[in-house]
């Protein structure tokens, strides 16, 4: 089927402008979805975001959806369809996955889930934007999906970060000091999402670009901060720079899964020795989803002054050992310095004895004052 588009620039980018009926977007796009496609920076589509769509369809008889829809598409694929004089392009049913959805996959899911009540929609029009990629440039794609989102919507970026990473070692773009803040970022994430028992900082972290994120103690960056010591001597063990692409990627993946199973065992420690500073608890996210979490808003210990101070004793030890794996000798001196240390629940807990302390410096104090190195200034 032909479709008449007008064609343009932006700045540096090459965009075209056109309406296509819903049947077609539908079968010839996806969602590139992190950790199960190449190059994915997105997460599955959401089932309570799109089922309010696919309501609002049936409920309301005059629906439209005016926005665009954003797709991409690789610059040799694009010009195999486009006509010569760039007016129209060609696209068949069974060109499958063709375009890759930028913004519009909750639009595009809940139209096909009210599809199964109304077979007509297939011929819905909706209008689409489509940005050009050039071959090896996909990351443009990524960062346009990042503007969109830090612009006017509530979402969390910590795939943004990841995914920006990974496409920066795809095309060859990226220096090996910057693995470890990579690492750090990928380690933050799994902590994050793991919704194992023992996992205390399950939805702690805050990767949220707006004011109005309720959930998390403390910021990305504080936290990738406190590990990169740990991140540092795990990587002094490995041989990783003569790797290049998919095969860096996946060092990256494994290398920040061993580090989390590391950090957790440590911090399983530090809950038994101050299980106050924890509790189980719930909250709504962006007033859509209700997520739980571990933290205690009116204790430091995993607010950037306790995560600090403590990431930093344990990334201090792991420094001092003389294998430069993170190994059970490490968690075995980290547990005695926390178990032996004279610091109660109570010295965690907002105004008492750590009140006013903000700095490095003081971050470095409390470290010393878990090891009795310092006194507690009680």
């Amino acid at each position: 089927m032909e479709f008449s588009i007008i064609k343009y620039k932006q700045n540096d980018h090459e965009l075209i402008s056109t309406v296509l009926p819903f049947e077609i977007i539908n079968e010839s796009s996806k969602v590139l979805v992190y950790g199960q496609d190449e190059g994915g920076y997105q997460r599955e589509p959401d089932l309570n975001h799109y089922s309010k769509i696919t309501k609002y369809i049936n409920e309301d008889k005059a629906f439209i959806f005016p926005t665009s829809i954003i797709l991409g598409v690789d610059k040799n694929s694009i010009d195999k369809i486009t006509s010569k004089d760039e007016t129209k392009i060609s696209i068949n049913k069974k060109d499958f996955d063709l375009f890759r959805i930028i913004d519009g996959q909750h639009r595009i899911k809940g139209i096909e889930k009210a599809l199964i009540d109304n077979p007509e929609l297939k011929d819905l029009m909706l209008n689409v934007t489509i940005l050009i990629t050039p071959q090896n440039k996909r990351s443009m794609e990524m960062e346009i999906f990042n503007t969109i989102n830090s612009k006017s919507k509530r979402i969390k970026v910590d795939l943004i970060r990841l995914a920006s990473f990974e496409y920066r070692i795809l095309e060859n773009n990226i220096k090996y000091s910057d693995l470890n803040e990579h690492i750090s970022v990928q380690i933050a994430h799994y902590l994050n999402e793991d919704n194992s028992k023992r996992n205390k900082w399950l939805n702690a972290i805050k990767f949220g670009i707006h004011e109005e994120q309720k959930i998390g103690i403390i910021g990305v960056n504080a936290f990738i901060e406190s590990i990169k010591k740990i991140v540092n001597r795990y990587l002094e063990s490995k041989d990783y720079k003569n790797l290049k692409g998919k095969e860096l990627i996946n060092f990256s993946k494994e290398s920040a899964l061993s580090i989390k199973e590391f950090i957790l065992d440590a911090w399983t420690i530090v809950y038994e020795k101050w299980p106050d500073s924890f509790s189980s608890s719930y909250d709504m996210e962006f007033d859509t989803e209700i997520k739980q979490f571990y933290y205690r808003n009116n204790y430091y210990i995993q607010k950037t002054l306790g995560t600090k101070a403590i990431n930093y004793l344990l990334g201090n030890i792991v420094n001092e050992s003389a294998n430069s794996s993170l190994d059970g000798k490490s968690l075995d001196k980290f547990s005695e310095f926390i178990n032996t240390s004279h610091l109660l629940n109570k010295d965690w807990k907002l105004g008492e004895t750590f009140s006013g302390y903000s700095s490095e410096s003081a971050f470095n104090k409390v470290s010393k004052m878990i090891t009795g190195e310092l006194e507690i200034p009680r």
